[in-house]
């Protein structure tokens, strides 16, 4: 019978199904055919569909806890309801998550339009495995612990005769004469035959029982009440074989309890000081105490309530529900525990409550009626459920799914406020994915998606978040990034392209090779500027869809403008790499002259010339270059270029005594061999190390500066000389600038340009050129535009300068000719 001929008797079956509260199969063929929504739920899965049509050892794992293959297990299991028309056994299945757990297997066959199946049933062992693990974990320390403590241990076979009885001397407990092999109920205990009753049908169930109460009259005629507690055991076949639990002496609570009973007073104080609903009533249901908050359930106070029942409170159907609880547990002579949903008359407050109903004794043993204990765990039952409910994760994946995204994305927003840095979130779309499902199927989409999955993974760091949203669309949440704009979109579109080109890269579906690209939407966020954890995801949804439109396997930026932004930075940061390949960087020189105008030195500029776009500014592609750490092979090539000309210029009468001023980066500097760099290119190129300078910035000074030290003096000793360029803007430190081997300091240009309007700049100048003098370096003013500038510097005492009123830098020819007619 195939699941389609089954369907065909569906409504005969769904309502038996549908009904049970526990799972139940129909195997066909060795197949599940039908389940119910119990089931689903048990393994969890969300549709009925993904289990239907396998083998039963498919939701389970290889081998059986005995050993035994679990598929060579089902078959025989199976053979077996079919030879004898029932059988019962245990099974261990998987869920979704991977996890395993122990069931009860009824099986039994059953006729469906004249056709045999099997009609499987499951019943969760989980809690009763557990604490047959527990119970046979501390067998042992019972037994060696059963002397020194108040409990004995007692054990009974599948027949319930009394097998063994450990401690019970040495804790007030004598066993009657000859009760080993005799069963409870042929001993001279105390308990009515509603109570026998009660506990024989949980014997016969073998089930576990707890607090089990009663009193036994010894042979000095004191009554003693004892309370035991029992569990069922089983052998690993899962055949019952008795009991084994512990008893305990609880005459003394029982006084107590007696006389809380009979004291007005104690009681009174008692109801009055527990926060909890508590109310006594006597056999007939009748109320005869309560507390404050009980009276607030029936709005009335307590003694309006004493003398009536609950009949007299709430509708016959709520009343009959409370009347059998209470019978419950005066016949079974424990406490009992119940939830329930009460409401308040008083305010109409409704919650969930766990009531404890304890059937109440005289001091003759006679039972006068229950005493109840209510405690309101709605909020406590709220969180448990919400607990249970979270699905986390994506089953086919194994991803966070969107409600855990969503989450992050929230923690995420409220981070970016606190810590003032900026997030990202990467929408990822699989492009053509449903005509892969469509022509291969869905099992082949499902293999695809779960290598998408890890893909992605290996893409971030650990501690972005990755994230299924359903279907063919992932997210990727970019946390605690740059505080500034333009670094956070290059960081995202980092991302993105590591993304692209990880997804780009052929896939193995079942030997067979597919290719499969993917559309990004880039959305930048920080928590003052998002309204609600769903707006970044819109955001990134429609920068998607932009992607889709611009053909495909690409990112778009939401905003625009930024996208613009870091597109014109992506072909700026192209072209640069691409302008050190073909040598498109040129050097432009500066003159730099003496109060008698003579020209003294220069300072190297370098320039690029982009053939698609003409000369770059220096500003625009400096900074970039600095970032991308493409600044070491530049710097290393304006080295060389300066000292390549230094070397050419010795040999020209004119040009021989002029030095060439090189700046140098921080990143260029930090490295470890830069002096030894720096010696090469001296050697390589012939260049005379006396006319080479280079200029450091203050910043550098913030790093080690016993490094800075070291390096400056090494190179210092082979005649290379230094500048301190835009001196004044940075550090500035005076401890530590006497220990650096200078030659000369830079006023900077800032301090030069507003020199005869701004009184500070020009008391700065002064220092600095004060400060010079003192040290024995020589000053030097960049910037100089005009004459009056130029006056104003030398009156100051300042004698060399370096500006526009001068020259401007020059390429090579042009500065030549300027040095020669000079």
């Amino acid at each position: 019978m195939t699941h389609t001929d089954f369907n065909s008797s569906r409504d005969l079956f769904r309502q038996l199904l549908q009904s049970s509260p526990d799972p139940v199969w129909i195997v066909d063929d060795s197949k599940f055919v039908e389940c119910n929504d119990v089931a689903v739920r048990t393994l969890g899965y969300t549709c009925r569909d993904e289990l239907l049509n396998v083998h039963p050892s498919i939701l389970s794992p290889p081998t059986q806890p005995d050993g035994q293959d679990s598929f060579v297990k089902a078959e025989r299991m199976m053979a077996i309801v079919r030879e004898k028309g029932a059988h019962r056994f245990e099974w261990k299945h998987l869920k979704a998550d991977g996890t395993s757990f122990d069931a009860e297997v009824t099986a039994s066959i059953v006729e469906l339009e004249s056709h045999p199946v099997i009609y499987c049933v499951w019943r969760d062992l989980t809690a009763i495995k557990q604490a047959e693990a527990d119970l046979q974990k501390r067998e042992k320390q019972f037994l060696a612990l059963s002397t020194m403590s108040s409990d004995w241990f007692w054990s009974q076979d599948e027949a319930f005769r009394f097998t063994e009885f450990s401690g019970a001397f040495a804790n007030d407990f004598t066993p009657p004469a000859n009760t080993l092999g005799k069963t409870r109920w042929e001993l001279n205990v105390e308990l009515t035959p509603e109570q026998w009753a009660a506990h024989r049908a949980i014997l016969n169930a073998h089930l576990p029982f707890r607090n089990m109460e009663y009193p036994i009259t010894g042979d000095d005629g004191e009554v003693r009440w004892y309370s035991i507690n029992g569990d069922p055991r089983f052998d690993e076949t899962g055949r019952f074989t008795g009991y084994h639990g512990t008893g305990r002496n609880i005459s003394q609570r029982k006084q107590l309890e007696l006389t809380l009973i009979t004291s007005d007073a104690r009681m009174r104080y008692l109801v009055q000081a527990i926060p909890d609903l508590v109310w006594l009533k006597d056999s007939e249901g009748i109320f005869l105490s309560c507390n404050p908050m009980f009276g607030r359930l029936y709005d009335a106070k307590e003694a309006d309530i004493i003398g009536k029942t609950d009949y007299d409170f709430v509708d016959k159907e709520l009343a009959d529900v409370f009347r059998a609880h209470d019978r419950s547990a005066m016949a079974a002579g424990v406490p009992s525990v119940n939830e329930e949903w009460l409401t308040f008359a008083d305010d109409g407050h409704r919650g969930l409550f766990e009531t404890i109903k304890t059937p109440m004794l005289d001091e003759e043993g006679s039972l006068i009626g229950v005493l109840g204990i209510a405690r309101d765990i709605t909020t406590r039952k709220a969180a448990e459920d919400q607990i249970q409910s979270l699905a986390f994760s994506d089953p086919l994946t194994g991803l966070p799914n969107r409600r855990l995204l969503i989450d992050r994305l929230k923690h995420a927003l409220a981070a970016t406020t606190r810590h003032q840095r900026q997030g990202a979130l990467l929408l990822i779309d699989l492009d053509d994915f449903k005509t892969l499902n469509d022509t291969l199927g869905h099992d082949q989409g499902d293999l695809l998606l779960q290598q998408v999955a890890s893909r992605l993974r290996a893409c971030v760091r650990q501690s972005d978040t990755v994230a299924r949203l359903g279907g063919d669309e992932f997210v990727i949440l970019l946390e605690d990034l740059s505080q500034v704009n333009q670094e956070v979109a290059t960081q995202a579109k980092a991302m993105g392209e590591k993304v692209i080109a990880a997804l780009n890269q052929p896939y193995q579906l079942d030997g067979s090779s597919h290719h499969s690209t993917a559309s990004i939407g880039v959305t930048m966020f920080d928590g003052n500027h998002m309204e609600n954890t769903e707006e970044p995801l819109k955001q990134a949804e429609l920068a998607m869809y932009q992607a889709k439109a611009a053909g495909r396997n690409t990112l778009r930026f939401f905003d625009p403008q930024m996208q613009a932004v870091v597109s014109a930075r992506a072909v700026l940061e192209s072209g640069l790499r691409e302008a050190l390949v073909q040598h498109q960087f040129l050097l432009y020189y500066q003159a730099q002259v003496n109060s008698e105008h003579q020209i003294t030195g220069v300072e190297a500029l370098v320039r690029w010339y982009d053939p698609r776009r003409g000369m770059v500014s220096p500003a625009e592609f400096i900074p970039l270059a600095e970032e991308t750490g493409l600044i070491l092979p530049l710097g290393q090539w304006v080295l060389d270029t300066a000292c390549t000309q230094l070397a050419r210029w010795a040999s020209q009468v004119t040009m021989a005594q002029l030095t060439v001023a090189v700046n140098v980066s921080a990143r260029q500097f930090n490295q470890i061999d830069f002096v030894d760099q720096v010696l090469d290119t001296l050697k390589r190129t012939g260049a005379n190390p006396h006319r080479l300078k280079l200029e450091l910035t203050e910043s550098m000074l913030v790093s080690d500066i016993e490094e800075v030290i070291a390096k400056m003096s090494a190179l210092k000793g082979r005649g290379v000389g230094f500048s301190l360029d835009d001196f004044g803007t940075g550090y500035s430190s005076l401890a530590y600038l006497k220990r650096l081997p200078l030659d000369q300091l830079k006023i900077d240009q800032g301090f030069v340009r507003d020199i005869l309007l701004d009184p500070n700049d020009a008391a700065i100048a002064k220092m600095v050129i004060a400060l010079a003098e003192s040290m024995g370096l020589a000053a030097i003013a960049e910037g100089v535009e005009t004459q009056a500038q130029r006056d104003f510097l030398a009156s100051l005492g300042c004698h060399a300068y370096q500006g526009y009123l001068f020259s401007k830098p020059l390429p090579l020819e042009e500065f030549e000719a300027l040095a020669k007619r000079a």
